[in-house]
């Protein structure tokens, strides 16, 4: 297996990670043997992540840990890195503290292409249409 070094973080979504749970927790130890940081989202609710003993050594091993299912009655799209009220961000350091605010990541490709992750607020939107720009 080769890790990048140069590699920030990475991010176990979709489909369900904790379903794999012996990959995920190797994976998550060689990530953090390699000092890269890792995200992992999972439709678990805390109740559920604590009764597994394997499930609770994943959460030892994840730097950051977004737990709950999408409600979409409580969806919020100004939420940071979760879509709904009743998910909730575990991050394994203590001293570090959460601002909590909208995140938008947008990438302009060499042919100009705009590539807009996350929820743009209005204003994003409205600056982007009035150049001309469309994005996906």
């Amino acid at each position: 297996m080769i890790i990048d070094s140069g590699c920030d973080g990475t991010t176990f979504l979709g489909g369900e990670p904790l379903q794999q749970p012996e990959n995920l927790l190797w994976l998550l130890r060689k990530l953090k043997a390699c000092g890269i940081g890792t995200m992992v989202y999972t439709g678990y609710e805390a109740d559920e992540i604590s009764d597994s003993e394997m499930f609770s050594k994943i959460c030892e091993y994840a730097d950051i840990l977004v737990i709950g299912r999408y409600d979409e009655e409580e969806r919020n799209i100004s939420l940071m890195w979760r879509g709904s009220e009743n998910q909730k961000i575990m991050i394994n350091k203590n001293e570090q503290r959460l601002e909590e605010c909208n995140q938008v990541e947008i990438r302009i490709d060499r042919d100009g292409a705009i590539t807009c992750l996350g929820y743009p607020s209005g204003d994003i939107e409205e600056i982007l249409n009035e150049q001309g720009h469309t994005y996906r």
